[in-house]
């Protein structure tokens, strides 16, 4: 799978201005390209970016990782939707 919409080979995260999302499993998640947290709590945590909100729910929910471009969340992650 490839992360290319357009002629000249750009990711559509740059183009479209998305977020990416990557799991593993149920225990790990990984985002790319948000803009900061809104609510952590250890049930959710909820993230703005720039077209829409993430919304991470679980338990014992941690953000393991992160800079100003990149994400991990770890916990046991039960649901995550877009808003």
């Amino acid at each position: 799978m490839f992360n290319v919409d357009d002629p000249y080979d750009f990711p559509r995260d740059v183009t479209k201005q998305e977020c990416l999302c990557q799991l593993t499993g149920r225990n790990e998640a990984v985002f790319e390209n948000y803009k900061c947290v809104k609510t952590i709590t250890d049930t959710e945590i909820e993230l703005i970016c720039k077209k829409y909100k993430i919304h991470i729910i679980g338990q014992n929910l941690i953000i393991k990782y992160y800079n100003n471009e990149s994400m991990v969340i770890g916990g046991n992650i039960n649901g995550i939707t877009f808003c």
